[in-house]
């Protein structure tokens, strides 16, 4: 029998603190043990074990000390499913360095289709193709270690957990791979069709997919992918959903967005927005959701709203409406980035739903994702850029051939697949 939720990842295990506030370290684990050192600036931690709610952690060689678990954040340099993580932020926590070089491109002679982005970890690149094929592909010696075929397009983002990548097709089958050897461990059929939808995984336990025409999310176990439970509509489609302490989150078309028990797919809490709801991410305070005006006649009337809510009560704390069409958001130190059909780059307060700066470009830009300060930014024109937050200035600027989609951010390295079937790596 193969384990696969309780076998460890190949990388070794980090959090951060943010260095909001100041963060105790102590000689053992628990409030009763002496205060051996205090943090108060930003610092990437390694975690050396745990215990309980407690992690030991690196401080220095030869030096460690015990940390309160709910005080710091994971962390990871591995960009692993779709949108980075599975809060959906489309961001890193830390800063790497991107210089705008193309450093390979690999032709895999197959298209990618839009809605379909690589995902990297221990300097392996993965990506599935139109024509059905996975493959990974070596990130320094630019070269494909294996594919593997499935039985039909693969139009999504897969996704990784420890030495395991699982992703859908569009014939409904759900698959669980092996990454050092591309062999299948499992297989999933789900009810009716899906398009465009990616896995999303709870630490360790759960793997979480779309069926059914859009309309059931499924909960399998990711050792066998054997269904633990369902969760279907009445009315409707379900969105892409985002994972929090609290819950699983998704939004619906009927404006309903919900809250359900990640172990057992109860409803916690259900939030009408009045209007269809599509996207949903989180963040440590909030959920956020983009809310569509269903009521729209033409597209210069169709208005998207973002909101904020409460992720314990579903209860709405602010809103803010854009005058035209907006596409995936990027939630970045406390910053929501959204860009617009209208060409512009809104930064919006992520605690009040305030705007802090837009910036308009010449021609609309479609896909973001961030590190640090920086955006990468994917335009309509089949341009890339890297846009700095702080000063609101473009740091590079790169043109392709054809579309390219969401850029996959690993370590110092850029990821990027155009719909002509060429992989990017761009340090």
């Amino acid at each position: 029998m193969i384990l696969i939720g309780s076998k460890p990842s190949r990388e070794s295990e980090y959090v951060i603190f943010k260095g909001e506030g100041s963060l105790n370290v102590r000689s053992g684990p628990g409030l009763d043990y002496n205060i051996i050192e205090e943090l108060t600036e930003y610092r990437k931690l390694m975690v050396l074990s745990h215990e309980k709610d407690w992690y030991k952690i690196e401080l220095a060689i030869d030096k460690s000390g015990w940390v309160y678990a709910p005080l710091v954040s994971p962390f990871s340099l591995s960009w692993n499913c779709y949108r980075g993580n599975s809060e959906r932020t489309a961001s890193l926590d830390e800063s790497v360095t991107i210089e705008g070089k193309k450093k390979w491109e690999l032709d895999i002679k197959s298209n990618i289709n839009f809605n379909s982005s690589p995902v990297s970890c221990n300097g392996k690149v993965y990506i599935g193709s139109e024509k059905g094929k996975l493959f990974c592909i070596d990130g320094k010696k630019c070269s494909i270690d294996w594919t593997f075929q499935a039985e039909a397009p693969i139009e999504s983002t897969p996704a990784i957990n420890g030495d395991y990548l699982y992703f859908e097709s569009e014939d409904g089958i759900v698959y669980c791979i092996d990454l050092s050897s591309g062999h299948k461990v499992w297989k999933f059929s789900r009810d009716g069709t899906t398009s465009g939808n990616s896995p999303l995984i709870m630490e360790n336990n759960l793997i979480y997919v779309i069926g059914n025409n859009n309309r059931t999310i499924y909960a399998l176990t990711l050792d066998k992918g054997q269904e633990k439970w369902r969760f279907s509509l009445e009315n409707g489609f379900l969105s892409p959903p985002c994972i929090a302490d609290e819950g699983l989150y998704f939004g619906s078309s009927s404006g309903d967005v919900y809250c359900l028990s990640k172990e057992k797919g109860s409803v916690k809490w259900k939030s009408n927005c009045k209007y269809c709801t599509g996207l949903t991410f989180s963040s440590e305070d909030f959920l956020y959701v983009l809310v569509n005006n269903t009521e729209a006649i033409n597209h210069d009337d169709f208005y998207i709203s973002l909101y904020a809510l409460d992720k314990i009560t579903g209860v709405k704390k602010w809103s803010y409406d854009f005058s035209s069409q907006v596409f995936t958001p990027v939630l970045m130190d406390n910053i929501v980035y959204i860009a617009s059909y209208d060409k512009n780059i809104y930064a919006i307060d992520a605690k009040n739903g305030k705007q802090k700066w837009s910036i308009k470009g010449e021609t609309y830009p479609v896909i973001m994702t961030g590190s640090g300060s920086v955006l990468y930014i994917v335009l309509y024109d089949c341009t890339v850029y890297a846009l700095d937050s702080k000063t609101k200035k473009r740091r590079w600027t790169l043109n392709f051939d054809s579309m390219a989609s969401s850029p996959a951010i690993t370590g110092n390295n850029l990821y990027l697949a155009t719909e002509d079937g060429i992989i990017y790596s761009i340090e």
